[in-house]
């Protein structure tokens, strides 16, 4: 992947010039292709992003992203002690992954210990956070738990998503008992 996004960005797309104006604002030298400039402004940056991820600590967040998609909160855990002590602006990004490993799971309680961590550790919890707990919850009937999530969530000042009332409602649906 990073090498097909390394051509493509140093040949460009196809019938299009590159945009020589800071952050891709284009004047419309391209023409029919009105949305060139902010296309290739916006593969510069998933090229950066790749490289970096490429580089040092990147592949231990990979790693951490997939324990995350297959549940593998063991798995998620070691990598965590490895990244914590890293850069302090992916922290909360650090520990949504490892909860996402959690809610994977279905490990709703050791999610609820794991949302208490982040509060001890001062880490500001996001939408994403009350997202992955509510799934946690929900997904095997815990109703009441996924509602009590859902009222924390707004309690902190947060809109909940479409994504989490659609997962509220699914989780319902799937278990009319506790709707």
């Amino acid at each position: 992947v990073a090498a097909v996004l390394v051509v493509q960005a140093w040949r460009g797309f196809p019938g299009k010039a590159w945009c020589s104006t800071s952050r891709g604002a284009c004047t419309g030298v391209h023409g029919r292709f009105a949305g060139a400039c902010s296309s290739q402004w916006a593969l510069r940056r998933r090229l950066r992003a790749v490289q970096r991820l490429a580089s040092g600590d990147g592949r231990l967040w990979i790693a951490l992203d997939r324990a995350g998609e297959r549940g593998d909160v063991d798995g998620a855990l070691q990598i965590f002690e490895q990244l914590v002590d890293g850069e302090p602006r992916k922290r909360r990004l650090l520990y949504n992954t490892v909860l996402k490993s959690m809610a994977h799971a279905r490990a709703r309680t050791q999610a609820s210990a794991w949302y208490q961590r982040m509060l001890k550790d001062r880490i500001q919890p996001n939408s994403k956070t009350f997202g992955k707990l509510i799934n946690a919850a929900s997904t095997y009937g815990h109703m009441d738990e996924a509602a009590a999530w859902l009222e924390d969530m707004e309690a902190a000042g947060l809109q909940p998503t479409l994504g989490i009332y659609t997962q509220l409602l699914f989780a319902s649906g799937r278990n009319p008992e506790s709707a």
